[in-house]
């Protein structure tokens, strides 16, 4: 089965086995389950990033009810809507000039300062956003600082991320726990950066078959 897992889709692992004339599939039985969005049901699948956001932005937006953000399932959640535009736990700050728009998420102890702007994204716990700075479609896990007029888009800022000021995040960027920016740094589209040292080895499975 492990070889199985580069098929994101049943249709494609269906197709590889049947065009491969491999006889295991003969006789086997798929039950499904029709989802009917008229019904208020709701199914998804998180492949990529793009996915991982849209999930995420559909769950904010209570697609998925009564498993909402503000039914605090997780033991310790604290959040409660603001004004039809997201969630914000308890212990959260927001600077009155702030914004928060198109139902993002604000955790415990995170600090928006004045003039910040967070527009559909997802802002993790003890994390904090100096003023001016502009997230849109962006996620931004635990204990994140953030400095004053930096531009995040579409984005995924790892925990315990230092940005310094004025750096601008292009869309599809990751940035890894532990990442530190240094001021008026510049991220170009769809870049990864880490903190770790070793290279990813494409041949890492296919070595660890033949070693088995």
């Amino acid at each position: 089965l492990r070889k199985n897992f580069d098929f994101y889709r049943m249709r494609d692992y269906l197709r590889a086995k049947l065009e491969g004339g491999e006889a295991e599939v003969l006789g086997n039985r798929i039950a499904t389950r029709l989802v009917s969005a008229s019904n208020g049901e709701y199914a998804n699948q998180v492949t990529d990033l793009a996915s991982y956001h849209s999930v995420a932005r559909e769950i904010a937006a209570r697609w998925c009810y009564p498993i909402t953000v503000d039914a605090n399932i997780f033991p310790g959640a604290t959040y409660n809507p603001l004004r039809g535009a997201g969630y914000k736990e308890t212990s959260a700050e927001i600077a009155r000039s702030a914004k928060v728009l198109s139902n993002s998420v604000i955790g415990s102890e995170s600090v928006l300062e004045e003039r910040v702007s967070v527009i559909s994204s997802v802002i993790g716990r003890r994390v904090r956003v100096a003023e001016g700075s502009i997230l849109r479609h962006c996620h931004v896990w635990d204990g994140a600082r953030i400095g004053p007029g930096v531009q995040v888009a579409r984005a995924i800022v790892g925990r315990e991320v230092e940005i310094g000021s004025n750096c601008v995040i292009a869309e599809g960027c990751v940035l890894g726990s532990g990442v530190v920016l240094a001021p008026d740094t510049r991220i170009p589209p769809g870049t990864w950066v880490t903190c770790s040292s070793e290279e990813f080895d494409e041949d890492l499975d296919e070595n660890e078959d033949e070693n088995e």
